[in-house]
């Protein structure tokens, strides 16, 4: 549940709500509390639901999203060729965890290994905590108020991890695409010819001014924390948390509108402000121009374009070791 905003209620996403409804019609313990929970909802008092509407502009951003950050939960389950997306046989679990972490990092191997629990078990990946943390970070954009979500499952502090670094990154490449637009970062620096398969074509780089790009954010702006509060197996409570700008919103129209792009001023083509593995070699920080490679896919029947770099950043896990290059 998101808790702790600003209207000192308990806001129930669709998420959790459907998971909690069977109980709430016929609980089979906590009789009591079933029935306050129920009562509250429906008079709209200290408990109430959020979600987002089929209509909502944002809706198709969000799903991008859950999509993009539930990937590492497919790392270790086979690909049409028979392989994992690391390249190792799925039925050998020892080496495939083991590839994972060295690759793509430690932190990786914990939503790989439930990934595939899952798909055992179940036949199906379950994806409901990255929708239901992106639920809670939308309600605060959206309302102002903050969201906090209390948790004894460690994925959320990863699942909100990452949210937060997409959100920021491609934030930064959407006001960075209007500066270029206008000028603002000169002539291309250089083009890149080959783009490891990461871009349909060249990609036109541009000098960043400054390793975070700090200086595109606006100097007016509206903020509202997102936190993750963590109850740990000893009983100690971590916290986790980010200041969010509601404008982010007008970047999340723009990839629904767009499909999965941070802009539409350039045609086709996509901004991206990091780089990922094509920073190698290069002799400063850039941001880059050009038509993603990639794929659609489909979640509730809503179209979105994953990126090949962005699948590579939903993966990793250098993110913040990375971002400043």
């Amino acid at each position: 549940m998101s808790l702790g905003s600003s209207a000192s209620s308990t806001v129930f996403t669709d998420v959790v709500h459907h998971e909690l409804q069977e109980w709430l019609e016929k609980p089979r313990h906590h009789e009591n509390r079933a029935e306050a929970i129920r009562t509250a909802l429906t008079n709209g008092t200290w408990a109430r639901k959020f979600s987002l509407e089929y209509t909502s502009p944002i809706l198709p951003a969000i799903l991008g999203y859950v999509r993009l950050i539930a990937m590492r939960r497919y790392l270790a389950l086979p690909t049409p060729d028979g392989l994992t997306m690391i390249g190792s046989d799925p039925e050998n679990k020892c080496d495939t965890m083991n590839a994972i972490g060295s690759r793509l990092g430690r932190r990786a191997q914990g939503l790989a290994k439930k990934g595939r629990i899952d798909a055992e078990k179940d036949g199906a990946v379950k994806i409901n905590d990255e929708l239901h943390c992106l639920i809670a970070i939308c309600y605060s954009l959206l309302t102002g108020r903050e969201s906090v979500i209390l948790t004894r499952d460690g994925d959320f502090k990863e699942i909100f991890w990452k949210a937060q670094w997409f959100f920021d990154t491609h934030y930064r490449a959407y006001l960075a695409a209007k500066l270029v637009k206008a000028g603002k970062f000169g002539k291309p620096a250089k083009v890149l010819e080959n783009t490891r398969g990461y871009f349909d074509g060249p990609l036109t780089l541009y000098g960043r001014h400054s390793g975070q790009l700090r200086e595109v954010l606006p100097s007016i702006h509206r903020s509202v924390p997102v936190s993750i509060i963590y109850v740990a197996p000893d009983k100690m409570l971590h916290k986790i948390g980010f200041i969010f700008e509601r404008e982010m919103l007008d970047m999340l129209k723009m990839r629904s509108h767009t499909g999965g792009r941070c802009t539409d001023l350039f045609g086709e083509e996509n901004i991206h402000v990091h780089l990922g593995p094509l920073t190698v070699g290069l002799d400063g920080p850039y941001l880059g121009i050009g038509r993603d490679a990639g794929h659609w896919t489909k979640t509730n029947n809503t179209k979105c374009f994953l990126s090949r770099l962005d699948e590579e950043h939903a993966v990793t896990c250098q993110e913040r070791v990375a971002r400043g290059t």
